[in-house]
């Protein structure tokens, strides 16, 4: 007998896909989540998803196969979003319970993000919002032709705003509730690929694909400090004192902000 996977939909019961033995987790990143005393990380696996206990790595629910691989995650409580081509899967621990869809929606969804009652898809061209309590689609997010988007993320205490990065590495401020523009940041001259908060209010961390990582103030649109790698910014994270960088070689800790 033969089996393909990429045929799933049409296999039930005693011969459908359920989880491939050894695998882990593959270069979509992994979602962290704290579940009272402990944390839960959920890891890609191509189409499906694993979740574990964080304390004794045991494997804790599989989520079902998707159509498509899946390109970003979102936690929140008990719920996981995943996107897989133009979609988002919405899952319940490991159970598929609804689909969010656009009738006009071009895949892949870049990432996915959580705000309070509004799931973020971020698209190539714009960012769709869902309110993720319902599953109904509230509102799209359009750019100028020009700017294509790569990343978004929210800065703590900026109430409705979030900042988004394109590929020709500017920066832009906006208000996700009114969909305003609220400010545009010089370019960096180069694709922007990661952007994270610091531990201090108004600063973030900057990561572009030519290998800089610049932490910047956003408040006063200013460069704190930038260093230099050796090839593409893939993620960075911050601790009390530390901060660290992972390009496509290694990760690299660096003194952080106080």
């Amino acid at each position: 007998m033969t089996f393909n996977s990429n045929t799933n939909s049409n296999y039930q019961g005693l011969f459908a896909p359920f989880r491939a033995l050894g695998y882990i987790t593959n270069d979509v990143p992994i979602c962290i989540q704290q579940r009272g005393q402990t944390f839960a990380i959920t890891c890609c696996i191509g189409k499906s998803f694993q979740i574990y206990d964080g304390e004794k790595l045991k494997l804790l629910f599989v989520g079902s196969q998707a159509n498509d691989a899946i390109s970003a995650m979102e936690v929140h409580k008990d719920y996981t979003f995943a996107a897989a081509a133009s979609l988002v899967l919405v899952h319940l621990r490991g159970k598929q319970i609804a689909t969010l869809s656009s009738d006009d929606a071009r895949g892949p969804i870049h990432q996915l993000m959580v705000f309070g009652n509004i799931l973020l898809a971020l698209y190539s061209d714009c960012i769709r919002m869902w309110d993720h309590t319902t599953h109904e689609l509230d509102n799209t997010l359009g750019f100028n032709e020009n700017f294509s988007p790569s990343v978004f993320l929210h800065p703590a205490t900026y109430l409705n705003k979030i900042i988004v990065g394109s590929q020709s590495g500017i920066l832009q401020l906006w208000n996700i509730k009114t969909l305003s523009l609220i400010y545009e940041f010089p370019s960096f001259g180069s694709p922007i690929t990661v952007l994270v908060q610091a531990p201090t209010i108004d600063v973030i961390a900057i990561g572009l694909l030519d290998g800089r990582i610049i932490i910047y103030d956003i408040k006063s649109a200013e460069e704190i400090i930038k260093f230099k790698q050796e090839g593409k910014v893939t993620a960075i994270s911050f601790r009390t004192g530390i901060f660290f960088i992972k390009t496509y070689k290694r990760w690299t800790a660096y003194n952080g902000i106080h």
